[in-house]
C-alpha cells in the first residue's frame, strides 16, 4: 500500500496497516487503547476491555498474508532481532495476539497461552483459530 503526499510515495507495510486499524477496532468495541512510544517493547498496544479483567493487557498486532495454491492466511508470530533475524517471542512478551486477515476483514484476538508453543507462524484459515474471530 502506498500513501501519496506532494507527489511523494511512501510505502506502508502490511504490519503497519494492521497497527493503524487496531485502535479503530478498540474504539468500536469500547476498549481503552494506548500505544507506547518505545519501539523496543515486544508488544504494540496496551488495552483494557479485551478480557474480563479490569487491567490493561499487552497486545501484539500482526497481519496475515495469503500463501500457497489455496491462498491460506499465514500469520508470522516472530519478532525481528537487532540483527534483522526473526526470533520467537518469549513467554510474557505480550498477553494477546491481535491478528488481522485483510481478505475477510476479520480480527482474531488470541491469548498468548494458545500460541506460546508455536515456533513461527499460524494459519488463520485453520478451524483451530475460528473461535477467536471477532465477528462484525
Amino acid at each position: 500500500m502506498y500513501l501519496e503526499n506532494n507527489n511523494n510515495k511512501f510505502y506502508v507495510s502490511n504490519g503497519c496497516r494492521a497497527q493503524i486499524k487496531f485502535p479503530l477496532l478498540c474504539w468500536d468495541l469500547g476498549w481503552e487503547c494506548a500505544k507506547p512510544n518505545l519501539e523496543e517493547l515486544p508488544y504494540d498496544f496496551v488495552v483494557r476491555g479485551i478480557d474480563d479483567s479490569n487491567y490493561f493487557k499487552t497486545v501484539q498486532v500482526k497481519q496475515s498474508y495469503p500463501y500457497g495454491e489455496n491462498r491460506k492466511q499465514r500469520c508470522d508470530i516472530r519478532k525481528s532481532s537487532s540483527r534483522g533475524k526473526k526470533k520467537k517471542y518469549a513467554d510474557g512478551d505480550f498477553d494477546f495476539l491481535a491478528a488481522y486477515n485483510p481478505s475477510t476483514k476479520h480480527w482474531y484476538i488470541i491469548p498468548w497461552k494458545e500460541i506460546k508453543h508455536v515456533k513461527s507462524e499460524i494459519n488463520l484459515s485453520s478451524e483451530k483459530w475460528k473461535q477467536y474471530v471477532l465477528l462484525p
